[in-house]
């Protein structure tokens, strides 16, 4: 579904090029075709039977029944003179120059194509998070409380009565080793809420550990996450 959604067909510039390379390209003949390139060979002239003679009489063998240059052995003129493998291998070069030429037109459509997917996986994932929060607002009695992280960029907490959505954005991207981990604060103590990594500043996580009057922490711990915070906290939610 993802493909089909992203999908798109070969701007007309693209189809062009490459059929016009195709139709500048020497196409690979079939065994025993002779090719367009090679030198006419003269071939002897036909010499009629004697008459009387069954048009299906052979010579007779021996050496006395040969009048003329053998036909195994080398043709004079130009053909001969030419390298058998020559044109082989001009068509060889005039082939992989097309192939080239074809994919460098590919690759220069494949970058935006691919800049323009990624942008839209983004704006994907955007208004799944705006579509979380805007569930959890419509919950009764929910509220939603904000503050700055100390690396840099806000969070937003959304919370109702037996949930907790956690949203940040302009945050630090941790580690390649490390995620952000929500805590649950109860009473005085961390309860492991969940990880995520952080994807262009941005993060969003979910918890249905939350109950009222608890208050959120977010701390940066080795992925995997961990049982007991390792890290001071980047930011505490504490809602009313």
């Amino acid at each position: 579904m993802l493909g089909e959604a992203v999908a798109v067909a070969a701007p007309d510039a693209v189809r062009l090029a490459v059929l016009a390379e195709v139709a500048r390209t020497a196409q690979d003949r079939a065994p025993g075709t002779p090719s367009a390139e090679a030198e006419p060979v003269d071939a002897p002239a036909h010499v009629a039977p004697a008459a009387g003679a069954p048009s299906s009489a052979r010579p007779a063998a021996g050496p006395s029944a040969s009048t003329g240059p053998s036909s195994a052995g080398p043709t004079s003129g130009p053909a001969s003179s030419r390298p058998a493998g020559r044109p082989a291998a001009r068509r060889r070069r005039r082939t992989w120059s097309s192939v080239v030429a074809a994919l460098a037109v590919l690759a220069a459509v494949a970058v935006p194509s691919t800049v323009a997917w990624r942008q839209s996986e983004r704006a994907a994932e955007a208004e799944a998070r705006a579509d979380r929060i805007t569930a959890l607002l419509a919950e009764p009695g929910a509220q939603v409380v904000s503050a700055p992280v100390t690396s840099g960029g806000t969070a937003v907490a959304v919370v109702t009565a037996d949930a907790a959505l956690v949203t940040a954005t302009g945050v630090d991207v941790p580690g390649s080793d490390e995620v952000y981990q929500l805590w649950v604060m109860r009473d005085g103590s961390p309860v492991p809420a969940g990880t995520t990594a952080a994807a262009d500043g941005a993060l969003q996580i979910r918890t249905d550990v939350y109950r009222e009057g608890d208050a959120l922490a977010l701390t940066v711990e080795p992925a995997g996450g961990s049982e007991q915070p390792t890290s001071e906290p980047v930011v505490v939610l504490a809602p009313a």
